[in-house]
């Protein structure tokens, strides 16, 4: 891209391949830089807006992000995955009804495509609507059998549901469809974990930390791969490998709710009660649904503390308001 660059300094796709090389490796905001020139040499190119509003989602600057998605939209209002990508910003930030909206308009643009349905699904599972989410991954998978991500997160709303043995199926077909996606291996790896499956489990985590570590290379502040990292080492019993990647994980961003999560979890696989409560706390002042709390089987050991139950109580009654 810098050889690009230096033949010829006005291509806008010269500037487009540096600003998506730099967000890969985590340089947010040379990214930036190099997409706001590709677009001041192609003002209209949508393309160029989705890329520099993912570079803002990646520096945190989330007003900026959501304008540079709607720009795209303005730009080219009759092609899906511009909606699909305000669609995911909007569920990142948490603003639900905004994520249905666009979803809406992918299905309406492109209903042979499996992914406005599965999108759909992921807004009702994120509010804790297990069974609602579950027919629209059904229906993506009706359009497209060989979808991978649609098994995904069937098996995990069946996790969910505490239905570990169908949870295993969709998981394994997954798996088989992407034998190399990191996040569907680790999602295995927990369902054959609570099915009574141990040795299965572990040597899917070990398959799982192997892929994420690979992503590190390119990112070495990802800073998802990290924090499923600190989560694969905690289920697997080692505390102390799952408190150094949760550490590289705070250095991004100590703020991300997901992270919270995590470190909770790992807290309390640690039998660190306290400290496990507390980032649950954290995570339910930053909006993190409590029904996902109360339905994660690795929270067990928490149920008889009364801190736990007050703290459940407090954000149920809240969600109900």
């Amino acid at each position: 891209a810098e050889q690009a660059a230096r033949l010829n300094d006005n291509l806008p796709e010269v500037h487009f391949a540096l600003g998506s090389v730099y967000g890969a490796t985590g340089k947010s905001t040379e990214a930036i830089a190099e997409l706001q020139r590709a677009l001041q040499l192609a003002p209209n190119s949508d393309e160029g807006y989705r890329r520099l509003a993912d570079a803002y989602r990646a520096a945190g600057r989330k007003n900026e992000a959501l304008d540079a998605y709607k720009k795209a939209i303005s730009v080219n209002s009759y092609y899906w995955y511009n909606y699909l990508a305000l669609g995911n910003a909007y569920l990142s930030f948490g603003d639900y009804d905004n994520a249905l909206e666009g979803y809406k308009k992918v299905i309406e643009l492109a209903p042979k495509n499996a992914v406005g349905y599965s999108d759909t699904g992921i807004v009702y599972f994120q509010k804790s609507q297990w069974n609602e989410s579950i027919p629209w991954f059904q229906k993506a998978l009706e359009v497209d059998p060989n979808y991978q991500i649609g098994y995904s997160n069937l098996g995990t709303a069946y996790f969910y549901l505490k239905r570990y043995e169908d949870s295993v199926k969709m998981f394994e077909k997954a798996v088989e469809l992407s034998p190399n996606q990191e996040q569907a291996v680790g999602n295995l790896a927990d369902a054959y974990r609570w099915s009574g499956q141990k040795e299965k489990a572990n040597a899917a985590y070990d398959k799982a930390i192997a892929l994420a570590q690979k992503e590190l290379q390119v990112n070495p502040r990802q800073a998802d791969a990290l924090r499923h990292v600190a989560l694969y080492y905690a289920k697997k019993g080692d505390d102390s490998l799952a408190q150094n990647f949760l550490r590289r994980a705070r250095s991004v961003d100590a703020n991300d709710v997901d992270l919270l999560y995590t470190e909770a979890v790992v807290d309390t696989l640690g039998n660190r009660s306290q400290e496990a409560i507390q980032a649950l706390k954290t995570a339910c002042e930053k909006g993190f649904p409590v029904s996902m709390i109360t339905n994660d089987p690795e929270f067990t050991s928490l149920a008889n503390q009364p801190q736990y139950q007050s703290l459940v109580k407090q954000y149920t009654q809240q969600a109900r308001k």
